[in-house]
This record gives C-alpha cells, structure tokens and sequence, in this order.
C-alpha cells in the first residue's frame, strides 16, 4: 500500500510552523509542501531502507543545488526504486508519471523558496521531521 507525508510550511509570527498529515496514496504536492512517499509495490516492512532513501533523495537535491538551478518556480520530484538506490537509478521531474509504485518520492512544491546556496535549514529540518514522523507513524 502506498504511503505520503506530507509537511505544510505555513508562515506565523515566529517563522514556520509545521503540519504533517498522513495518507494511504501518494497525492500531488502543493505549493507550500514538501512530501516524502513510497508506492504501492514498496513494502512497508522496509523502514529502515524507507528512511535512508529519503534521506538519501533529499541530500541528492540539496547537493546538486536543484531548487537553485532548474527548479526555481516549478514542482521537484525526484525519486528512485527501492531496490536499486543509486545514481544511475535516480529519477527528477516535474511529471509524477515519470515514477513507478516501486518507488521512493521526494516532492517540493513551487512555493518553497530557497537561500543563495539552493537549500535551507528549514528544509532540511522539514525533511527530518517527516522522516521522524514516518518512523512513528509507519
């Protein structure tokens, strides 16, 4: 069964605050989320795997520098099949059919805006925090 967290960054006085929902499908992200999800043919039972390739995915984005570059404005999915966790298998897009149920996704929304350097501590920290969340709630 597929599996999406979802983070919402809304802004408040005090700078972001952070809402997490979960679902049984993995669904578009929106422009003020980042998501992490799984598709249906990855068993659940792999969460350590799960969670290091979400990891894994997130620091692919922040290394190649992508919300600087080629994403600025636009949706960034990027993903890779659970068994095959590699560069040579790494997918990124604006196109959720590029991606397959044995997959493992990373979305960012057009709204999230990064710093000079094409990452922010909020995102990491965000990305954290669903991978926490995901560990808690499977």
């Amino acid at each position: 069964m597929a599996k999406n967290y979802t983070l919402t960054m809304l802004p408040n006085m005090q700078g972001w605050k952070p809402e997490i929902v979960a679902a049984d499908l993995v669904a578009p992200v929106g422009a003020n989320n980042i998501s992490v999800s799984y598709g249906d043919d990855v068993e659940p039972h792999r969460q350590v795997e799960i969670i290091n390739g979400w990891k894994w995915l997130w620091h692919g984005v922040r290394d190649r520098n992508l919300l600087n570059s080629q994403f600025v404005g636009a949706i960034l999915l990027t993903g890779a099949p659970i068994n095959s966790l590699v560069e040579a298998s790494r997918k990124t897009s604006s196109t959720g059919g590029d991606f397959d149920d044995n997959d493992l996704l990373l979305s960012i929304g057009t709204g999230i805006a990064v710093d000079s350097n094409g990452a922010t501590q909020m995102l990491d920290s965000g990305f954290r925090m669903l991978r926490e969340y995901a560990k808690e709630n499977p």
